[in-house]
């Protein structure tokens, strides 16, 4: 049987993971037979040789049984920012919009109270709200978005509002 040959390409920041782990999993091996501990070992040299690597130097005691390792330089990862998503109430054949209801205006305000209310015809989540120091009440009728608003319950949150005739309505949330 001949012996099948793979290739890995890796950045500089995948192969000190892979060389971290691979002395972990070594360490953790104190009895294992020299068949299994050769090939670990094979594969920690290569990666101390790979081609612009820092100067880490790796020392495997084979007496000890340890790996032991000079700090390396690690890639610092920056987080990726959140990306919020609107979400807005669906029509009546329940298709949900992708973009805001015309005359809907994007709100940033502290959610004071959510409760549930029963209306004529169903249930009505009204929500009652500060922004810039006054207060307001608005009713959202699309039970999907509730999930949404009741958890921010006396903190912030962007919700669509859009005014119809003298009432208030919650037709989408930013999230």
């Amino acid at each position: 049987m001949s012996e099948r040959v793979f290739t890995i390409t890796m950045n500089d920041a995948k192969r000190l993971t892979a060389l971290h782990a691979l002395g972990f999993m070594y360490c953790q091996m104190h009895n294992a037979p020299t068949v299994i501990l050769d090939p670990i070992r094979g594969m920690i040299d290569e990666l101390t040789k790979a081609q612009g690597a820092e100067p880490g130097q790796v020392t495997v005691d084979q007496s000890e049984q340890t790996v032991r390792m000079s700090p390396l330089p690690y890639a610092t990862a920056r987080p990726t920012p959140v990306t919020k998503l609107d979400y807005f109430q669906r029509d009546r054949k329940g298709v949900a919009p992708t973009i805001a209801p015309t005359g809907a205006e994007l709100m940033t305000v502290n959610v004071v109270a959510a409760t549930e209310k029963p209306i004529k015809n169903g249930r009505a989540l009204e929500v009652i709200y500060n922004v810039a120091g006054k207060g307001g009440k608005a009713k959202c009728f699309d039970a999907s978005l509730w999930p949404y608003i009741t958890p921010r319950q006396g903190q912030t949150a962007e919700l669509w509002i859009l005014e119809s005739g003298n009432y208030l309505n919650i037709v989408g949330v930013r999230a």
